[in-house]
């Protein structure tokens, strides 16, 4: 079974990234924000919010990580959309997730 997990902006050059990385045979990436809503002149939060949101709402089946490649505007978005939409939440007891995450990060 593999993890669901969001990307914000994810393009193909990042895709390429992380289905190089240790374990990435379990995990299945989806975009979450075309790229170029994320990154421009004028950035409006609320609406990234919303549109971020509605997608995650709309995806059937589990949201296991929400992640980011790219600095502002997705670490704001990050921490505010993860808790309300992960199907672990931010639990630490949660173990599976961060066994899932371990071959990841080294």
């Amino acid at each position: 079974m593999s993890l669901n997990v969001f990307v914000l902006g994810l393009d193909q050059g990042n895709l390429e990234i992380l289905r190089r990385l240790p374990g990435a045979a379990d995990l299945a990436f989806h975009a979450l924000l075309p790229r170029r809503q994320l990154l421009g002149g004028r950035i409006d939060i609320p609406a990234l919010l919303h549109r971020a949101e509605s997608e995650l709402e709309a995806f059937d089946g589990s949201v296991d990580a929400i992640v980011s490649f790219w600095d502002f505007p997705m670490v704001t978005l990050v921490p505010i959309l993860c808790p309300h939409h992960l199907d672990a939440g931010l639990d630490p007891s949660r173990d599976h997730l961060r066994e899932a995450a371990r071959p990841l990060g080294g």
